[in-house]
């Protein structure tokens, strides 16, 4: 996700030509994200791969100056991601569910760490895209 991130900042073009490369393969690319089957199943994931999945959607809207969809995905960031992953506050182990915090999507995986640590690292990344000046 760092080339995203470079690309929505534009620091690696120094071309006329380069630019419009890259803002057409985006688009393209974009068009892909937002009709493919295979992207909407991740996209309908309710763990991590659902998080990466807005972030690619996000940098893209955000370098094709797509506001509507940059809208779009950090509107639904809270009902889709925060709410469906993370354990409510006020949840206890003692009434048969994970702590407040837990990400319960994660827990039930091989090297459940990992997934944390991936999901925690998504959710900083759209953040950092969400607070970007083009958005």
């Amino acid at each position: 996700m760092p080339g995203l991130l470079i690309l929505a900042s534009g620091a690696w073009i120094d071309t006329y030509a380069c630019t419009c490369f890259a803002v057409r393969w985006a688009a393209n690319f974009k068009q892909w994200i937002d009709t493919s089957h295979n992207s909407h199943s991740e996209a309908k994931a309710t763990n991590n791969h659902g998080t990466w999945h807005d972030i690619l959607s996000l940098a893209l809207s955000l370098y094709t100056s797509d506001a509507a969809g940059a809208s779009r995905v950090c509107s639904d960031f809270l009902e889709k991601r925060i709410a469906v992953q993370v354990q409510p506050a006020g949840a206890e182990v003692k009434h048969g569910g994970p702590d407040a915090g837990a990400l319960p999507r994660e827990d039930g995986r091989t090297n459940s760490q990992s997934y944390h640590r991936c999901r925690s690292l998504s959710t900083c990344h759209r953040a950092l895209l969400a607070n970007t000046p083009a958005f």
